[in-house]
């Protein structure tokens, strides 16, 4: 994605921090919805960082 899109900094954070790790092509679609399987990841290992 480019860093000129507008939630750049976060996605790159959340990817960083291993939280998300984006499509099995390596790719991020920030416009695809989240489902509620990927939100649950995101949370769980959000808080295993802890």
């Amino acid at each position: 994605m480019p860093t000129s899109h507008v939630f750049y900094k976060e996605i790159a954070w959340m990817n960083g921090q291993n939280i998300a790790r984006g499509w099995s092509d390596g790719t991020f679609r920030p416009y695809e919805p989240v489902r509620r399987d990927q939100m649950a990841a995101f949370l769980f290992r959000y808080d295993q960082q802890k």
